[in-house]
């Protein structure tokens, strides 16, 4: 599920999730729980959440604001007939970085695909994404 699913993908050395669809949510907390139990149903996230995992932090400015800012500038997310979605918020955590995309251009099982675009330094990460595919108990899982 963390690495090969509707929700997850390899692009070079890193892993980009789809953070905020409940299979994600609910795969990491039983890797941290140690678990295959099902854990508590995940909390509800009022935005398009892609981690990617597996980057070198050694290109970041160090200043929090420089580099906030570098990195809201290099993601996006590309929807066909749509204008690009760039992040509104941006984290770095231990488990990697965390694009926050507002959820006010809807994305649905009816949108084809979904591509996220970052650039991190000299390394560019992409990751395609089907929505139609991301349908978690009958649901659509964004």
């Amino acid at each position: 599920m963390l690495s090969k699913s509707p929700w997850a993908h390899k692009s070079g050395d890193a892993t980009v999730l789809w953070l905020s669809a409940e299979p994600i949510q609910m795969a990491l907390a039983r890797q941290e729980q140690g678990s295959l139990s099902l854990p508590a149903a995940p909390r509800r996230m009022k935005a398009y959440v892609i981690r990617v995992v597996g980057i070198a932090p050694g290109f970041l400015p160090k200043d929090y604001q420089e580099r906030r800012e570098m990195l809201m500038r290099q993601a996006k997310l590309l929807v066909r007939g749509m204008p690009d979605i760039v992040p509104d918020e941006v984290k770095v955590t231990d488990e990697g970085l965390e694009f926050w995309f507002p959820p006010d251009r809807p994305i649905t099982t009816a949108t084809k695909q979904v591509d996220f675009s970052f650039r991190a330094g000299k390394q560019s990460v992409r990751a395609r994404f089907l929505p139609p595919e991301m349908v978690f108990k009958g649901q659509p899982a964004l």
